[in-house]
Order: structure tokens, then C-alpha cells, then sequence
């Protein structure tokens, strides 16, 4: 999985389209397409839901749960987490 290419995905995302259903489902088909991955629709409903939570404000141990269950390792996730406070 390249972290980086799907960094910059999620970072293409305008702030004020962080909540808008079409361009996360976008965003998130491309990133899940870059790590190799094959989500359903309903899965990636799922993600779009956790990550507009999130964008509110919400906690982010959904979206963290629902990624360690697809095969994302934890030590993926820390690098993704220290690459996006780099912004």
C-alpha cells in the first residue's frame, strides 16, 4: 500500500467538502483502490459516514476500528496520522 499516494488523496479534499457525500465516496473508492483493497458499497458508505463524524468533530475510533479490520496495521496507521500533521 503506497501511504503517501492515499495521504494525498485524502488532502486533495477541499475543507469545505470534507462532509459532501459524492466527493468522499470518490475519494475514498480511489484510496481503497490504491491500497489494493475492494470495498463494497455498503462498506464504503460505512467509511463515509465515520469520516463526516470525524470532519464534525467526532471521535475517530470508528473509522480507526473499521481500517484495522480491512488489514490496516497499526503502525500504517501512525504513519499516516505523523504524514497529515505534517501539512
Amino acid at each position: 500500500m503506497d501511504i503517501n499516494t492515499i495521504i494525498k488523496l485524502v488532502q486533495s479534499v477541499p475543507p469545505d467538502k470534507l462532509t459532501d457525500e459524492k466527493t468522499l465516496k470518490k475519494v475514498l473508492k480511489a484510496a481503497s483502490k490504491e491500497a489494493g483493497k475492494n470495498f463494497s458499497d455498503d462498506e464504503i458508505d460505512r467509511f463515509v459516514k465515520d469520516f463526516k463524524n470525524i470532519a464534525k468533530g467526532g471521535s475517530p475510533l470508528g473509522l480507526v476500528s473499521a481500517l484495522l479490520k480491512t488489514g490496516v496495521s497499526k503502525n500504517q496507521l501512525t504513519d499516516i496520522a505523523k504524514k497529515l500533521d505534517k501539512k
